[in-house]
């Protein structure tokens, strides 16, 4: 009975090794994972903190083939990319994010449209916009009552108590308003300011040779940037009042300034995200 046993032993044990050869030779090894991530869309919050939009690549490899999937995520993190919290998943054209005045709501672009959201997760409402996540800029009023947004081409704000949007203005871009009654925009080729009511005073300032341009927490500054590595800072008659070579070139996109005003942060090829302080020493990649 013994012998008998032994053998089967043997013969299963024989078969098990064959196996794992043929196994082995024709790629059916236990798969490979893989996980890597990418950040995109960094924004500011009222806070300090950056928000941005993260894409979990997953990858199985196994048997000389790929196979995988792709998670996108809203999340937070301090500055210098440390404790880093999911808010919700969300589309995979998500796209540009700004965090409201006060930090009561989150904002982001998304398939034709705005969806804002509380720190949970929780659709408070959409604003239908008809352009693509990617191009789509906005910005809230400093009582975060009023979103100011882009409508394909034109300019609209709107109001998030009656549910309703007026026009501003056509041909425009950038718009900035957080800290002011007014907010401040591109009217190719000139800058611009308008109150809610669409009340435009125009500036003899041409943005030809500058991008974003961003009101700062004083009230009475704006913030540009050029394709050279420079930040300007101007007062709201269009006065240059200092400027400094921070080396942010083309290849930056998405570059904000913090509350604070000591430090901003930029999207690198859509998949890093970097912060400097506001003189350009210390850029560092954080994600």
């Amino acid at each position: 009975m013994n012998k008998k046993l032994s053998k089967t032993m043997i013969r299963i044990l024989g078969l098990f090794c064959v196996l794992m050869v043929v196994g082995m030779m024709t790629g059916c090894s236990a798969p490979i994972k893989e996980t890597s991530y990418e950040y995109k869309f960094p924004a500011w919050t009222h806070d300090g903190k950056i928000l941005a939009i993260k894409r979990t690549i997953v990858t199985w490899r196994s048997g000389g083939g790929y196979d995988g999937t792709n998670e996108y995520d809203l999340v937070v993190f301090n500055d210098d990319g440390s404790n880093e919290r999911k808010i919700t998943t969300v589309p995979s054209d998500a796209g540009f994010i700004s965090c409201s005045t006060s930090g009561n709501y989150i904002g982001y672009a998304v398939d034709n449209y705005i969806r804002v959201i509380d720190w949970a997760g929780n659709v408070s409402f959409n604003i239908s916009t008809g352009r693509d996540s990617v191009s789509q800029r906005f910005d809230w009023s400093p009582n975060e009552k009023s979103i100011v947004y882009h409508n394909i081409a034109p300019l609209y704000v709107y109001n998030t108590v009656s549910a309703t949007s007026i026009y501003i203005a056509n041909n425009s871009a950038y718009a900035s308003w957080k800290y002011n009654n007014n907010f401040v925009f591109e009217k190719y080729p000139m800058l611009v300011f308008s109150d809610k009511d669409g009340n435009i005073t125009s500036t003899n300032f041409n943005i030809d040779n500058y991008i974003y341009p961003q009101y700062v927490n004083d009230q009475n500054k704006v913030t540009f940037f050029d394709n050279k590595g420079k930040i300007f800072f101007y007062d709201i008659n269009t006065t240059l009042l200092t400027s400094a070579n921070i080396g942010l070139l083309n290849a930056e996109s998405y570059i904000s300034v913090n509350s604070a005003v000591t430090k901003i942060t930029y999207g690198k090829s859509d998949k890093y995200i970097h912060v400097l302080n506001i003189d350009g020493s210390n850029n560092k990649q954080i994600k």
